[in-house]
């Protein structure tokens, strides 16, 4: 973590697309993207409580579910990304 945080620039841009995608699905707007671009934050974020944290998992855990709900909810809009 001491080696992220020296970078200078990592926790930043996490913070920035955390404050974002909240802000997002508080408006409810753009919340089918902005679902698919704060997922691989939180997921690595619960790994990293599930691997180095256990005790903090739970809310990760939370955010991760309720995240794949909003992507459920949005799968129409998910449509002509998957289509071969």
């Amino acid at each position: 973590m001491k080696a992220l945080f020296m970078t200078g620039f990592i926790f930043p841009i996490v913070a920035a697309i955390q404050i974002i995608a909240g802000l997002s699905f508080i408006v409810n707007k753009f919340t089918a993207f902005t679902a698919i671009l704060i997922m691989p934050v939180m997921i690595n974020a619960f790994l990293a409580h599930l691997f180095l944290d256990p005790a903090g998992m739970g809310g990760s855990l939370f955010l991760v579910i309720a995240i794949i709900i909003v992507m459920i909810r949005y799968k129409n809009r998910y449509k002509e990304i998957f289509q071969a």
